[in-house]
């Protein structure tokens, strides 16, 4: 039996004290909330989409704010990852196809694709989860040598966007279709722009999407784009960019370790905005950057010192990068 997701009161009420829960460490009684849940006939999709993925985002929503510390968002999220895997360990043997799940290299948010994973097991999906942050190449080394099915790709952060795109393409020079979703992938338009095969806002979406290319698969595969004619120098000269934006700035910083962070952060995006041709993705991350890092230690003088630097270091070569980075700004 599937309760109505109509039926709110009660996820309402779960996902309060899921909250609680967890916020105090109390993971067994999360669990148990969790599993009263199935017990009541809430479907996995329902308890994932109704309690677990609200939470998980009001974990983020008080980090941004200064309401947690890093470590107890770590803690919670992990939580909720354990709470998940265990509700998936009552299925049966799976008996359908290969399928893997992962988070591309960059992206620490490997919630979206366990959940994922666990819901295509409960369906009868021989699924894998491959963690976070998995670097293409050795996606790529897995993929070729297990040869599943499909992939499914979360990507949860802008920064890892480029990183997604070269974990699409290791998957089709394997001859593997790609289903991607994630907060990071809100809709079809950019999920195409990374080169994948399909879109999906849920693990429902997965599922169904699996089912019908069980029946028609894919004619041809989508093409990733190219890599951007900076990238290679870019990688290289990274630390030193960095190193030299700290140089200029670092002298009014009072967290000079997290303004590096942010700033090897910052180039991230700014590859993934130039690769995908939206500027608007560069531009909005320096609005949450000047918006939240002064609650974690680093004044907003400090950060517009930072990517003031950041520009100047970005010459050369990395020219084009710089200019689109100061357009951002001056946007932003």
């Amino acid at each position: 039996m599937s309760v109505d997701s109509a039926d709110s009161d009660a996820l309402r009420t779960a996902r309060l004290a899921m909250l609680a829960a967890l916020i105090d460490g109390d993971v067994k009684n999360a669990r148990e909330l969790a599993l009263r849940l199935l017990e009541d006939g809430y479907a996995f999709d329902e308890i994932v989409e109704g309690v677990f993925a609200p939470v998980q985002g009001e974990f983020g929503r008080r980090w941004a704010s200064g309401d947690l510390g890093v470590a107890d968002e770590h803690a919670a999220s992990e939580a909720v990852a354990q709470l998940i895997t265990h509700l998936s360990a009552v299925a049966e043997t799976p008996t359908g196809p290969k399928v893997v799940a992962v988070a591309p290299e960059h992206d620490a948010h490997g919630l979206g694709a366990r959940v994922v994973t666990a819901s295509l097991v409960l369906e009868g999906f021989d699924a894998v989860f491959l963690g976070a942050s998995l670097p293409p190449e050795d996606l790529g080394d897995y993929l070729r040598a297990q040869e599943p099915y499909a992939l499914i790709l979360s990507c949860s952060v802008t920064a890892a966007l480029a990183s997604a795109a070269r974990s699409v393409a290791a998957a089709h020079d394997e001859g593997i279709a790609v289903i991607a979703g994630g907060s990071a992938l809100p809709d079809e338009e950019r999920a195409t722009r990374i080169g994948a095969d399909s879109f999906a806002r849920s693990a429902r979406d997965v599922t169904l999407t699996l089912h019908d290319w069980a029946q028609t698969p894919p004619s041809s595969l989508q093409v990733a784009p190219d890599p951007i004619p900076e990238q290679r120098s870019l990688w290289t000269r990274s630390a030193a960019v960095v190193a030299a934006a700290m140089a200029s700035a670092s002298e009014r910083a009072e967290r000079p370790d997290r303004l590096a962070d942010e700033m090897r952060w910052l180039l991230l995006v700014l590859e993934s905005s130039v690769l995908l041709g939206e500027p608007n993705l560069l531009v909005e991350h320096l609005e949450w950057l000047r918006s939240v890092a002064p609650t974690h230690g680093v004044g907003r003088d400090t950060i517009d010192a930072g990517i003031s630097a950041l520009v100047d270091a970005l010459d050369g070569d990395l020219g084009r990068l710089g200019r689109a980075l100061a357009t951002a700004y001056g946007v932003a």
